[in-house]
């Protein structure tokens, strides 16, 4: 069983592998939404971080391969810093507001 996190992502995924054997050999290809390969790993472990800071934002599907079959697939989605940013400050305002008496003035 494999869990892969956070989703959606900005820079740095987590892949966890539950029960893994120690002579497990996973893979890991991530593909573009027109089926392009654009990162490929091999012998990923448990608890892994890679690094896609180079992936452009958008949609991108995941692989896990065992002996060339696969054995587990995902989508994932890539965001891009502005757009985390200005989600995490709109979350942050609007769950402040709900909270307390503030008036936030325009500029």
């Amino acid at each position: 069983m494999f869990k892969i996190y956070p989703n959606p992502v900005f820079n740095t995924l987590n892949i966890s592998i539950i029960n893994q054997k120690f002579t497990d050999n996973y893979n890991l290809i991530i593909y573009n939404g027109l089926g392009n390969k654009v990162l490929i790993i091999e012998n990923i472990y448990n608890e892994q971080l890679i690094n896609i800071e180079h992936i452009v934002k958008g949609f991108y599907f995941i692989n896990i391969l065992k002996d060339n079959k696969v054995i587990f697939y995902d989508k994932l989605i890539k965001l891009w810093f502005y757009y985390l940013k200005t989600w995490t400050i709109n979350m942050f305002i609007k769950n402040t507001l709900k909270k307390s008496n503030y008036i936030i003035l325009k500029r």
